[in-house]
């Protein structure tokens, strides 16, 4: 109910086609609701191919079909 949960691997689209424009996260998610925890940014693909940084998630809770809402806030190294 609360703290680390589970580490992940995530995938977010960008572009127009799966895989063209894409940004990789990794890291923990907390099950606390309303506390963000930095993630890194591992790699990309397209435009973000080099790309490094930090995501910033936070759980809001969980919607109408018992999946999680979550914010994300991105930040791209130049």
């Amino acid at each position: 109910t609360t703290g680390p949960m589970v580490i992940t691997t995530q995938i977010y689209n960008f572009g127009t086609q799966l895989g063209t424009d894409m940004l990789v996260s990794e890291g923990y998610e907390l099950a606390d609701i309303g506390i963000a925890i930095q993630r890194a940014i591992t790699g990309g693909t397209g435009k973000y191919n080099s790309a490094s940084g930090e995501a910033t998630q936070t759980f809001l809770g969980f919607n109408a079909t018992e999946g999680v809402s979550l914010r994300y806030e991105l930040k791209l190294k130049k």
